[in-house]
């Protein structure tokens, strides 16, 4: 399981503010959802102080991490990176595809063009083929 996605529960805290998240911000259940609050959205709640968000704000620093963060700042998923990997090289082998098969066509209308050229100019020079 990706860091971001942990239960808060993993984070170190003391019981105190572990309780204040469990009854007053149910809705706070893991990293992500954590690091999406502002300071001032966790102090509002009771039983939550400038000791409980030192203590989260110390751990979230050590994951890279802080409060108040948008959905652009998290870290990408690997999920996410993984599909977006895959997109691109099928993306790019298409590209490269259909290059390649403009290439081809190209090259194989100029040589027929060459033949025909060389046949028509054979034809009426010999009356035969």
């Amino acid at each position: 399981m990706e860091p971001i996605e942990q239960k808060i529960s993993e984070l170190e805290m003391n019981v105190r503010a572990y309780n204040a998240f469990l009854c007053h911000a149910p809705d706070i259940t893991t990293i992500r959802d954590l690091v999406l609050k502002t300071p001032g959205e966790l102090l509002r709640m009771p039983n939550f102080g400038k000791k409980s968000l030192n203590e989260v704000k110390e751990n979230l620093s050590l994951m890279g991490l802080r409060l108040g963060m948008t959905e652009k700042q998290l870290p990408k998923r690997m999920e996410d990176i993984a599909t977006n990997f895959s997109y691109n090289v099928l993306n790019h082998a298409s590209e490269a595809a259909i290059e390649s098969l403009d290439v081809i066509l190209k090259k194989t209308r100029m040589a027929l063009f060459w033949h025909w050229k060389i046949f028509s100019w054979t034809w009426k020079n010999n009356g035969d083929v």
